[in-house]
């Protein structure tokens, strides 16, 4: 093989190009591009070195640099396409051989391809890591510094063979106009647009995923032979049960999402609007929204059984005028004739409705690209039990993959939201609580599917942090919104039974702020940490399905609670200006005003809006 030339791993979409080092015979006009600066790596970079040195460990680390490295340059890649590292379409290419000089340069170096999770073959960036060896002494490591890695020769190299490569799997015909290059070295991250042009989106029809499979369609018809023998019978209704699938295939693989009602979806066909209602579904990333809006969160509930235990919520959005972004799917229902109790499968395959949602639904998709709302999602489109699936993938706002940004103009959005009622779908959404210890439901559900993820990773070190980061979560809350108070913890929380004995109760915390000012009636805030009750494995910030709020564990707490701040209160120890009284239970919270003495009640909304959750 030729000097410069990578070992192909063999990935899902990728093919092999001819040798760069094969190519010298003839010139290859390479792509003027603008190379980006990532500081936010140095930073890491630099603070894992510090880390190290300052903890002991420098030889250690000096010694593993180049698997570190490698691993921490996986792990961003992953969290820059999370559905990718899921599907498995981040492909390790294997080692690569960089000139430099004519020679074979000193440093190791592989590289990496990440493709699109549905294997339609579009590639979303190639990454280069150089893993020089560190060879300084004491705390001085020159390749753990910013800046060290930019002028050197073997970064211009490795920039010229990215750039070889991509041009070359161009003439292959692979799909890179909407690639990223990334160069790893040491403490530096420098990355490209391959293609400096406004590429039009790439959209691909996956038909493989749209045909049911034999189960499916066996089970389908035993249930619409109920439905037409014993209608009262039958469990569940079509129309809600499609809604639901819908939702719950959104969730079941988007995990950490969160599904956003974005109301009815009107589109003609032949000329004509679509006479049935219809529904518009998106699931949305919350670490790539490009906004925080405000949002309102909704159970839904079935009217063939409105005390039915499954779990499905949706969020809507309360600001009309903006949008957060962060789409990873989009989903249109589109009901049908009411007398249809069940249809058979195959019914609306070549139905023209389906066809026109589907190319209404992608203007609406590019559209929503143009204004930074979308990179890459799946398009869905639902009639019946039949099913239209395709990928959409569009150039990048920008290159950091925190988060995308609007960098097109603005254009106006089609459909703006119309909310109807669900009833059509026999459905109606029950209003929830606001979270109080997180900005939103798309806020919570990011950081349980985080929580969710470092378990499986490592189960007995998660359970061993549980309890201390509950009550971090509590110190942070409390010193947040009451400055210059002191914040204590008294460790478990201390109850009194009926005869006057006092026990503590395992596994509970009590957090208390203290205001120096009005000593000896100090205690300004008090906040009681309950674990799960169910126990388990399902821990603070894992599981969240159950609302606690109402429950009778919920209103235990509260009155321990309460008989321990009347009994604070006899003491003289509680202000007499204020004091908040909270209960923190798995994921949920109540929060009080103390009040007299002897109750609680709520506070006014003026005050509960002046509280920090976050």
């Amino acid at each position: 093989m030729g000097c410069t030339n990578s070992t192909p791993g063999g990935g899902p979409g990728a093919r092999p190009v001819q040798s760069p080092a094969a190519e010298q015979t003839r010139q290859i006009e390479l792509p003027d591009v603008q190379w980006e600066i990532n500081k936010e790596w140095s930073e890491i970079m630099e603070a894992e070195w510090k880390n190290a040195f300052e903890s002991g460990n420098a030889k250690k680390f000096r010694a593993s640099f180049q698997p570190f490295l490698d691993f921490t340059v996986r792990k961003w890649l992953n969290n820059a396409e999370p559905a990718c590292a899921k599907a498995g379409t981040i492909e390790d290419m294997g080692e690569t051989t960089l000139c430099v000089g004519g020679r074979k340069s000193k440093y190791p170096a592989k590289t990496i391809l990440t493709l699109d999770d549905d294997f339609t073959g579009v590639i979303y960036s190639a990454t280069m890591i150089i893993a020089p060896p560190l060879k300084g002494k004491g705390a001085d490591e020159p390749w753990m510094k910013a800046g060290a890695a930019l002028h050197t020769e073997e970064l211009r190299e490795a920039k010229r063979h990215m750039l070889t490569l991509f041009t070359l799997m161009l003439e292959e015909n692979a799909n890179i106009k909407h690639a990223l290059i990334h160069v790893f070295m040491g403490a530096d991250l420098v990355s490209c647009k391959f293609s400096t042009a406004t590429n039009e989106p790439t959209i691909t029809m996956l038909p493989h995923q749209d045909k049911p499979n034999e189960q499916f369609v066996s089970g389908n018809e035993d249930l619409r032979q109920t439905a037409i023998s014993d209608p009262e019978n039958l469990p569940v209704q079509f129309p809600s049960l499609m809604f639901t699938a819908a939702y719950q295939r959104a969730e079941r693989e988007y995990p950490g999402c969160t599904t956003w009602d974005e109301g009815e979806f009107p589109f003609t066909v032949d000329g004509v609007p679509y006479q049935y209602p219809t529904r518009l579904l998106v699931a949305r990333d919350f670490n790539k929204m490009s906004e925080r809006v405000d949002s309102t969160f909704f159970k839904v509930v079935t009217f063939k059984d409105p005390n039915d235990s499954s779990e499905a919520f949706l969020v809507r959005n309360s600001d009309p005028d903006k949008d957060p972004g962060g789409i990873v799917c989009v989903t249109l229902i589109l009901g049908i004739d009411p007398k249809v109790i069940w249809p058979k499968c195959g019914d609306y395959t070549d139905s023209p409705a389906i066809a026109a949602a589907e190319k209404a639904l992608h203007e609406h998709v590019k559209t929503l690209h143009k204004n930074g709302k979308v990179r890459a999602c799946a398009m869905r489109v639902c009639i019946g039990t039949e099913r239209k699936n395709s990928k959409f993938v569009g150039d990048v706002g920008t290159i950091a993959p925190e988060a995308m940004g609007p960098e097109f103009q603005t254009v106006p959005e089609s459909n703006r939201r119309q909310y109807t009622d669900l009833s059509a779908f026999l459905l109606s959404l029950k209003e929830q609580p606001k979270h109080e210890l997180f900005e939103s439901e798309s806020h919570f559900q990011a950081i349980k599917e985080h929580m969710r993820t470092r378990a499986q990773e490592n189960p007995e070190f998660f359970n061993a942090i549980v309890p201390q980061v509950a009550v971090m979560s509590a110190k942070h809350f409390l010193s947040t919104n009451f400055p210059g108070c002191e914040v204590v913890d008294e460790g478990e929380f201390p109850a009194t039974l009926p005869d006057g004995t006092e026990m503590k109760i395992a596994d509970t915390r009590l957090i208390l702020a203290k205001d120096p000012k009005q000593e000896p009636k100090s205690i300004v805030a008090a906040l009681h940490i309950v674990p799960n009750p169910t126990g388990g494995e399902d821990t603070f910030m894992v599981k969240g399905k159950k609302n606690w709020l109402e429950s009778k564990e919920m209103k235990g707490a509260e009155y321990a609670l309460l008989e321990l701040l009347k009994k604070l209160y006899a003491e003289g120890k509680v202000s007499e200006v204020d004091c908040m009284a909270q209960v923190m239970m798995e994921t949920d919270a109540t929060i009080y005003q103390f009040v007299e003495g002897d109750k609680f009640i709520d506070y006014s909304d003026e005050r509960m809006a002046q509280f920090k959750w976050y």
